[in-house]
């Protein structure tokens, strides 16, 4: 087992699966630019490790509250477009480190207890599975705050429930439950409270051997795609990807193990 730790973020990896965990629990896991500079380290780390899958979670009672205001400083407000403010530098650091999720030649699974709220519910989505416990609820909206969504809520809400629904939730800042969220696909188990980031890392030793790396990556692209494009764009853009993983070790070891009958071992090549 290895384990590093760029405060406040923790990353370990053991048995294949690599773990991040947030942890600034006294303040409930609101993201400050430590934080979202340390997802952007980790997730390098993670996608040279050989790690097979990766966990997500936050440490203590919740998972993620969003940005933490306390940084998001009056300095901020009446226009000042200068690139070096907090603000904007978060905004990049959280656009670097959701996009690394998204290429990750691996499962990720995002374990949910407590509040995954603004920013933070961007972070459970972006994952490929989502374990919650009982009491969690993601809250896309920061309408309240006289603000529109970032960290891609309203992409994700937006393809996943429709427009129209995704709206109405995030203009009544409605509490999206693990109840809800099962019921429209968003949760892939809910469990006890406490409990989450446990089965996190059952579904990751399962999932992680038997995923194809590359395939997994053409996988998230073609699913994202299928929503704003025509049948015929979407044929093409999925033969391109059988073209390329056809010239592969992996698709070569996986159609041999479906023949020999046992269980393939992809190397991402």
């Amino acid at each position: 087992m290895t384990t590093t730790e760029a405060a406040p973020v923790e990353l370990t990896i053991a048995d294949g699966v690599a773990e991040v965990l947030l942890t600034r629990p006294a303040r409930r896991n609101a993201m400050n630019l430590a934080m979202q500079e340390g997802l952007v380290t980790a997730l390098g780390e993670v996608r040279t490790s050989g790690a097979r899958a990766l966990v997500l979670g936050g440490a203590g009672k919740h998972f993620c509250v969003g940005a933490d205001l306390d940084v998001v400083d009056g300095d901020n407000a009446g226009g000042n477009a200068d690139e070096d403010r907090t603000t904007a530098r978060m905004l990049a650091a959280c656009e670097a480190f959701l996009l690394a999720m998204r290429t990750l030649p691996m499962p990720v699974i995002v374990a949910v207890e407590g509040a995954a709220a603004g920013g933070g519910a961007g972070l459970a989505l972006v994952g490929d599975l989502r374990v919650l416990g009982r009491s969690a609820a993601l809250y896309g909206s920061t309408f309240p705050l006289g603000m529109t969504p970032d960290a891609g809520v309203s992409w994700f809400l937006g393809r996943t429930l429709g427009p129209a629904r995704a709206t109405n939730l995030m203009i009544r800042n409605t509490p999206m439950t693990a109840e809800f969220l099962a019921s429209v696909g968003l949760a892939d188990a809910v469990v006890d409270d406490g409990t989450a980031l446990a089965e996190a890392h059952r579904l990751a030793a399962e999932l992680g051997p038997r995923t194809p790396p590359l395939a997994i990556v053409g996988l998230r692209e073609l699913m994202a795609a299928a929503s704003t494009q025509d049948l015929g764009s979407q044929l093409e853009q999925e033969a391109r990807w059988v073209d390329t993983l056809n010239r592969t070790e992996d698709f070569a070891e996986g159609v041999s193990a479906f023949l020999e009958r046992r269980t393939p071992e992809f190397r991402g090549r």
